[in-house]
């Protein structure tokens, strides 16, 4: 393994994929206690933080795993020296879908991670996928998935990322105690 060039604590790796977690799993809770104000804290949180911080989440996540993933892939003739312990077989497992041509919507494929980790940098769209309390139509939360937009070669594409999938991938490049160093 080469090992060089840009070097990051994995456990903060770590510490974005839980808060990634948290602002997904905490959303149906702040749409639960939401009230109808002017000034009520949750919704006001929600609307000006949550698209943002899953957006910067995701990107410091997906650039940090593609370093890792260049840096520390062993290749055939070298051996791990323990900074490498991803299963490369988890590559074979898909964490969305991908349409390589957004025009044709019957045309998709499985999104593997490593793809996903490249949708997510190059992506010029998130949309994330809200779904409401019922009786209180306005009162949405967020559904584990973001959807993403871009463009290859003036070709747009779509992705429909599984968070709770990309996760488990991703921390599974890390596979250390997340209180090391602590």
């Amino acid at each position: 393994m080469n090992g060089t060039g840009y070097v990051f604590e994995r456990r903060l790796l770590n510490r974005d994929l839980f808060y990634l977690l948290c602002i997904f799993g905490g959303s149906k809770r702040l749409a639960e206690i939401a009230k109808v104000s002017e000034f009520d804290m949750a919704c006001n949180l929600k609307l000006a933080y949550q698209s943002h911080e899953i957006q910067r989440l995701l990107v410091s996540i997906a650039v940090h795993l593609r370093i890792m993933y260049e840096q520390y892939t062993p290749s055939i003739d070298e051996e791990d020296d323990g900074l490498w312990n991803y299963d490369l077989r988890l590559e074979l497992e898909p964490v969305g879908e991908l349409w390589r041509d957004g025009t044709k919507p019957l045309e998709s494929e499985p999104l593997l991670f490593r793809a996903a980790c490249n949708k997510i940098i190059h992506a010029t769209k998130v949309d994330l996928s809200e779904e409401k309390i019922q009786p209180d139509l306005w009162r949405k939360f967020l559904l584990p998935e973001v959807t993403l937009h871009g463009t290859h070669r003036q070709i747009p594409w779509k992705a429909r990322v599984q968070i709770e999938q990309f996760a488990d991938r991703a921390y599974s490049f890390t596979s250390i105690d997340p209180l090391e160093g602590l």
